[in-house]
């Protein structure tokens, strides 16, 4: 298990505005975030992203919103995978905050642990899956279908994403599922246009609704992040497959010669 723990100075008649009360001011700008996001739902606002090396995870720095409070994650974690065989699921638990050090600071800390249980409570948020068997080793997701089925990998789906418009799909997978449109796919220009803005990191929750019901006549805006995951995975396979393919990183035009 790691603990981080956000320590925010109080400020009341009697309390010393000490070096260390300004540089945590200076560090962590909380009145820039609540301004910046504050219509945004709880979920990952930057940052955050998961990668496996050698048996080990790693949680990059990065900021996540919970019940109007700005978590940071100033240094990247490692946590070690299980190495026994079964489904986990990697959680942050939120406690609850507490005055510390005479009333100086209100401490808001989280809980980051590999549990068995999928089931989150409300005070928990889902990072990653990791369906572990035994014979391989754990690995990053290289190709955007079948993330949710397969074995020994790092499955992001149900992370929430922070937009102004409510919870929404896992940044990094959203950006994998544009990079292969791009690089496979003939694409519509609605689809130029969803993909372009995905890999400029400006898509809300709605924008990707509407997306979604615009390719497939899905109504989704009620949709959690697995079932916005089949659609988008739907989506993709009814793409025709590009006329151009990859060659020593030259596109070339699929020929046929007649003689």
């Amino acid at each position: 298990m790691v603990a981080i723990e956000n320590k925010i100075p109080i400020f009341r008649r009697g309390n010393i505005l000490d070096k260390e009360v300004l540089d945590n001011m200076r560090e962590t700008p909380y009145e820039y975030y609540s301004l910046s996001y504050d219509k945004y739902s709880d979920g990952v606002i930057c940052g955050i992203e998961t990668y496996t090396e050698n048996e080990i995870l790693y949680i990059t720095p990065g900021v996540i919103k919970y019940n109007n409070f700005y978590y940071k994650i100033k240094e990247k974690l490692k946590i070690e995978i299980p190495v026994e065989d079964g489904d986990y699921i990697l959680k942050i638990k939120f406690l609850p905050p507490a005055e510390v050090e005479k009333g100086k600071y209100e401490k808001y800390s989280m809980e980051i642990q590999f549990m068995s249980n999928y089931k989150c409570q409300n005070n928990e948020m889902e990072l990653v899956r990791i369906k572990r068997r035994e014979g391989a080793e754990i690995r990053n997701p290289s190709i955007f279908t079948g993330i949710d089925k397969e074995y020994n990998i790092v499955n992001e789906i149900y992370k929430p994403a922070s937009t102004s418009s409510g919870s929404s799909f896992s940044k990094k997978l959203l950006k994998m599922y544009a990079e292969r449109v791009f690089d496979e796919k003939e694409m519509e220009s609605l689809d130029e246009v969803f993909c372009s803005m995905v890999l400029n990191d400006s898509v809300s929750r709605d924008l990707l609704n509407s997306y979604i019901k615009r390719k497939i006549r899905e109504e989704c805006s009620q949709a959690d992040n697995q079932k916005i995951y089949e659609y988008l995975r739907e989506i993709y396979n009814n793409m025709k497959n590009s006329r151009f393919i990859k060659n020593n990183n030259i596109k070339k035009k699929n020929l046929m010669m007649v003689e």
